[in-house]
């Protein structure tokens, strides 16, 4: 009985062991097993709430009531996004405290984060509500370029990239198609968008899917414009639901003609946009041909800080995951539009061999949580998916450092 009792309570002693050795991440994602150690995580990240752009919505003429008015200046961060922002940052203290690569209460070791933004008012804010919400008085360091400064890292020089606008337009054309045919299988979608903007009470009624698409030569010569159905719809709905993200009564959401559901639905119109700019091989190269080393950088070095968050835009999240062909969908968001605040998390694990993988997840706010400033944790965490990527198919959700290095290299090169 005392032997019995002996070899119980070891295997118990056994177990417990086993549970302390895997860090305790979220349900939503999980530690790989016993003996497994995460070692760092790379964030690229999407700006916070702004307010929209100045010409953002291209519904001139085709609205039959004024938008609302934002208290903020245009393309800034409002009070709402900032708040949202500070309980993302709050997360991911929760999450690297159990992932045990920062502390959980002190402030984190000088060098053990790194946050970089792109210089636009909107990310710069972003990155200090951030470092707020990650550690409170702490006085994270927020990096960046001169404000209104180029950063190549998040938009770099076309001679840089050796980016060509002719290229570009047949690169798009024998990727995706002519882009009439990019609408085409989202009528339904488009019909939200026209009766959102109230076009069946003209006289005749206005038909944004019918309207001529066409993808030309930018009057300069060094870049590629967009007429048509995407032109007019995708800033629209970026528009739409950025007003319902503020909290805005649902009688000022869409003139109070869409739901929540419906905002969704129209969400894809926004990230195809993204089919034409960010996701084409071509586009995708030169818009993240900075990045992707960057990223690839901070993951493969032996040292390194512990969570490093580079803060830019959609079409720079959008880039990233078209080259390493991986798609994702948010709750209440359409197919590969990246939500607001959200983007690609990327884990450097060390197995118990000492073999080091990388693990890619999205995590991003809801819309519900933005909209009514939900508290995050892990037992209440952020939309968070695992995307396997497809050239490690056969490691599952895994990927080995070397293997992810010449997917990197792979995807950079020009086709």
């Amino acid at each position: 009985m005392i032997k019995e009792t002996l070899v119980l309570k070891r295997l118990v002693l056994a177990v417990l062991a086993t549970l302390v050795a895997a860090p305790a991440l979220a349900a939503t994602d999980p530690a790989p097993g016993p003996g497994w150690k995460l070692e760092r995580s790379v964030l690229l990240l999407r700006h916070g709430l702004r307010t929209p752009l100045e010409t953002e919505a291209a519904v001139t003429g085709l609205n039959d009531l004024p938008l609302p008015a934002w208290k903020e200046p245009a393309s800034l961060l409002t009070e709402h996004g900032v708040k949202a922002t500070r309980l993302l940052g709050a997360y991911l203290r929760d999450w690297t405290a159990a992932g045990q690569i920062l502390p959980a209460n002190d402030c984190p070791a000088e060098g053990t984060v790194d946050i970089w933004t792109n210089s636009a008012a909107r990310t710069i804010s972003t990155g200090q509500a951030l470092a707020e919400g990650l550690a409170p008085g702490c006085n994270v360091k927020v990096s960046h370029l001169p404000p209104g400064t180029r950063d190549p890292l998040f938009s770099p020089p076309s001679e840089m990239t050796g980016f060509k606008p002719e290229e570009a337009i047949a690169s798009i054309r024998a990727e995706k198609g002519d882009p009439q045919s990019i609408t085409a299988p989202y009528k339904a979608e488009i019909a939200l968008m026209e009766k959102a903007l109230g076009c069946d009470r003209r006289s005749p009624p206005c038909d944004i899917a019918g309207t001529k698409a066409t993808l030309s030569l930018s009057a300069d010569g060094k870049g590629i414009d967009m007429l048509g159905p995407i032109y007019i719809t995708s800033g629209t709905a970026q528009v739409f639901l950025l007003q319902y993200l503020e909290g805005l009564p649902m009688k000022d959401v869409a003139w109070g003609r869409l739901d929540a559901g419906e905002l969704a639905r129209v969400s894809r119109l926004h990230a195809l946009l993204f089919e034409v700019y960010a996701r084409p091989h071509y586009m995708a190269r030169h818009t993240a041909f900075k990045m992707a080393p960057r990223v690839l950088d901070a993951l493969s070095a032996d040292k390194g800080p512990a969570l490093t968050l580079l803060i830019g835009h959609d079409n720079n999240v959008a880039a990233l995951s078209s080259l390493l062909d991986v798609h994702f969908q948010v709750d209440g968001y359409g197919q590969d539009d990246p939500p607001i605040g959200g983007g690609l998390r990327f884990e450097r694990w060390r197995d118990p061999a000492g073999a080091v993988w990388v693990r890619l997840a999205y995590v991003a706010q809801t819309p519900d949580q933005i909209r009514h400033l939900a508290p995050l944790s892990r037992t209440e965490p952020p939309f968070t998916e695992i995307l396997p990527i497809p050239g490690c198919a056969d490691t599952g959700d895994f990927c080995r450092i070397d293997r992810f290095t010449t997917l990197i290299g792979q995807a950079l090169v020009s086709r």
